[in-house]
């Protein structure tokens, strides 16, 4: 099952910090509970924290991304919409600087090659799905 990620509408709020999604660089993400209640986030590492905590909507059936291509530019805040992917088919660039987005920044793509060029361009490491929450969830205090 799981079927497509949705638009954002210009008025979802991120389902972790309230800011406007739409505003925010992509890549940003969704998930849809288990009694069909749709949330929205702008940022992974807001969507990370939200996957691992309780809900009186059920647990979490489906978690989408938006898929980056190779040519993105971290540095930019580029908000335009981009196609929905699966967030456990996604490869995650991580350990990168990235201005203005909440919480640990992070790139999502369709393939590893797409994840591992934009590496070899920006530096920081590939992860699967269960490495991206590993990676934004480390205790920021521990060295």
């Amino acid at each position: 099952g799981g079927g497509d990620g949705a638009m954002v509408s210009q008025a979802a709020e991120c389902g972790a910090c309230g800011m406007a999604v739409s505003e925010q660089p992509a890549p940003r993400a969704q998930t849809v509970r288990r009694d069909g209640t749709r949330a929205y986030f702008c940022s992974l590492a807001d969507l990370v924290q939200a996957v691992r905590e309780p809900s009186p909507h059920g647990k979490v059936r489906s978690v989408f991304v938006e898929a980056m291509t190779a040519a993105v530019d971290p540095g930019e805040r580029e908000t335009g919409a981009h196609p929905w992917l699966a967030a456990d088919q996604a490869w995650y660039l991580v350990g990168i600087t990235r201005e203005g987005v909440m919480g640990e920044p992070a790139l999502a793509f369709r393939s590893q090659a797409e994840a591992t060029a934009a590496a070899a361009k920006f530096g920081g490491r590939v992860v699967g799905w269960t490495g991206l929450a590993a990676a934004l969830t480390r205790d920021p205090t521990a060295r």
